[in-house]
């Protein structure tokens, strides 16, 4: 028999990684359309300390990168992200005016990318799915993807561990994570 390895490392975190990971949480970077529109995404990624991985360990912080375009200038625009969980709950809603002193941001036309980075220990063990929106608030969507990525938090010894299945009901909101947009031309 012939075979191939595609990863190193421990044998029991390799075959538990790819137990973990089914047909749906397997992409860790997706790119996605162009479009007519004034801002629009051009891809999605989850990274674990730098790497692209759509297996997150719960004790490890990760990053979510978007990188847009936008077409022409921009003002009172905003890009959020949702997180739902495998029971299609949301439990994570944040937006780039969560971490900046304005309520809204500015654009020049040009690429960009943010990093929107999730703390450990913050999600639930568990696979999750994520929308992605550039929206003007309280007004319309400029652009949007539903289910764009799945990943899953693989449970490593963490705080929720001794809750079992319960602690799957539980959710939450996060007002303050960290967004970091820079110019990518």
């Amino acid at each position: 028999n012939n075979g191939l390895v595609e990863k190193q490392g421990k044998t029991s975190d390799i075959i538990s990684q790819y137990l973990a990971l089914d047909n749906s949480v397997t992409e860790s970077y997706i790119k996605l359309q162009e479009k007519d529109a004034d801002i629009y995404f051009t891809s999605i990624s989850i990274h674990n300390a730098e790497n692209l991985n759509s297996l997150i360990n719960n004790n490890d912080d990760f990053i979510v990168m978007l990188t847009f375009t936008v077409a022409k200038y921009i003002e009172s625009a905003e890009l959020s992200i949702c997180f739902r969980n495998n029971n299609g709950v949301n439990v994570l809603f944040t937006s780039i005016s969560d971490s900046s002193i304005n309520d809204s941001i500015k654009l020049t036309p040009g690429k960009y990318q943010t990093k929107t980075k999730i703390r450990k220990n913050f999600l639930l063990p568990g696979v999750y799915s994520i929308d992605i929106y550039a929206h003007y608030r309280n007004n319309k969507n400029i652009d949007s993807y539903h289910d764009v990525l799945k990943f899953k938090i693989e449970d490593i010894d963490s705080y929720m561990a001794p809750y079992g299945k319960a602690a799957i009901d539980f959710s939450c909101v996060l007002e303050n994570c960290d967004w970091n947009i820079s110019n990518s031309n």
